[in-house]
């Protein structure tokens, strides 16, 4: 039924108005049955004759009730996004379902499941301000959950992050150095690029280039945006990779001499990006790593540093690549 649901908050938009009275009601019954059945399963599990298959059983049903809650984040995400913090009012009976999955206590699944409901909130419903009244009670588990030892629960920590800094202004100020610290230990990770752990990964690199942007009064950009180029290109996470790349030629156009360095010492690492993701942007719209307008404007960047940058740094920087990357980029570039 939850299934239905998120497609109807998906597709029907504004049209699903009418139908909201009736369709919170039923979130309100499913989770409240669902919740049932989980103290219910772990009562059973107390008992001294509870055994190995009954175990297989149980952790069934959990993953068939976790499936319900990931339905309703579905439905929430789509309400949010058509409604905005219109809808925040009519949600709030709901959250108090969602909230005390927040605890560190409560399964992988469960925690993913909440953050990425405030998520969801924060990104799409904080206009005016009016998610902030969540911030306090999210952002502590949030930025725990960077560090979890679950990948799931960590990519949907670190994005929360990067929403937060970008939305919650300086409220989130005081957060920047725990933030900071949490992002650092998901892109140091060792194995950090690996499958299990990429989107992680990627999605923590896109957070700390989220922090740079909108939290620049809370750090310094001289270090750290460094060293978040040095993490790019995003190249998995295709969705994060376009918006990673865009903001990449905002912050040259905003503070190109703290990206590229006093010296011009980080150029060769910017042209490297750009090598390797300007070629994509006559892919399909789901696999190219730049999106047309973004990659005129990476052109346009390359074209005027031939000008403005001392021949020695352009040097350098065309010396990093590869014969088969300058012939791609040259003809990216031309294209």
């Amino acid at each position: 039924m939850l299934e239905s649901l998120a497609e109807s908050a998906g597709e029907a938009g504004e049209h699903v108005r009418d139908h909201l009275p009736k369709m919170l009601e039923t979130f309100k019954v499913l989770l409240t049955e669902s919740l049932e059945r989980r103290a219910e399963r772990n009562k059973r599990a107390g008992t001294d004759d509870f055994d190995e298959e009954e175990m297989q059983a149980l952790e069934e049903e959990q993953e068939a009730e976790d499936d319900v809650f990931d339905q309703f984040a579905e439905c929430v995400g789509s309400l949010l996004k058509s409604f905005h913090s219109a809808i925040l009012p009519a949600l709030e009976p709901l959250l108090g379902f969602i909230v005390p999955l927040l605890d560190k206590n409560r399964t992988p699944a469960e925690r993913r499941i909440a953050i990425c409901v405030f998520d969801d909130i924060f990104e799409h419903a904080n206009d005016g301000g009016a998610a902030l009244k969540y911030l306090d009670g999210f952002v502590v588990p949030c930025i725990a959950g960077c560090t979890d030892n679950d990948a799931d629960v960590r990519q949907a920590s670190v994005y929360g992050v990067g929403i937060m800094a970008e939305h919650c202004g300086q409220n989130f100020s005081p957060h920047v150095p725990s933030a900071l610290t949490a992002l650092a230990s998901v892109i140091q990770a060792p194995g950090a690029r690996e499958d299990e752990n990429i989107y992680a990964f990627e999605n923590a690199v896109a957070a700390l280039g989220k922090m740079c942007e909108f939290q620049s009064s809370g750090l310094d950009a001289n270090v750290i945006l460094p060293s978040w180029l040095a993490n790019l290109p995003i190249t998995e996470d295709k969705v994060e990779a376009r918006n990673v790349h865009a903001q990449l030629m905002r912050l040259l156009e905003l503070n190109g001499s703290a990206i590229m360095g006093a010296s011009f010492e980080h150029l060769p690492r910017v042209v490297s990006v750009l090598a390797d993701v300007l070629p994509t942007s006559g892919l399909s719209a789901k696999l190219r790593l730049v999106e047309p307008d973004v990659a005129a404007k990476m052109k346009q960047f390359l074209v005027q540093m031939q000008t403005q940058i001392p021949q020695e740094a352009l040097g350098k920087a065309w010396g990093v690549l590869s014969a088969e990357k300058q012939a791609a980029l040259q003809a990216a570039m031309q294209g």
